[in-house]
């Protein structure tokens, strides 16, 4: 099954840390797309020297399809917050 490296994005947004609300939309959010996710990730933050400030976060996750990636993250709270997602499919490498 395709696996796709999830870049979640300010988006130009303020995102700051998450309240008791958004953490509790989060957990809602991963436990209603289950095995679609492989690894759920965390927030990121610049080091110096580094890309820019926008990443916030990211999570690796599968689907069988296109359509079904954009089903698992319909309901994502990243998107409430102002934020930007951004996917890129994960390829395999011979020998893996």
């Amino acid at each position: 099954m395709p696996r796709y490296l999830v870049l979640f994005t300010s988006g130009g947004a303020d995102i700051g840390e998450p309240s008791e609300d958004e953490h509790k939309a989060w957990s809602v959010w991963k436990d209603s797309v289950g095995d679609a996710i492989v690894d759920f990730g965390g927030p990121t933050i610049p080091i110096p020297g580094g890309a820019s400030g926008d990443l916030v976060g990211y999570s690796i996750v599968q689907a069988e399809s296109l359509e079904a990636l954009d089903e698992v993250f319909e309901a994502n709270p990243h998107r409430r917050q102002g934020g930007t997602i951004e996917f890129h499919e994960i390829i395999v490498m011979p020998g893996d």
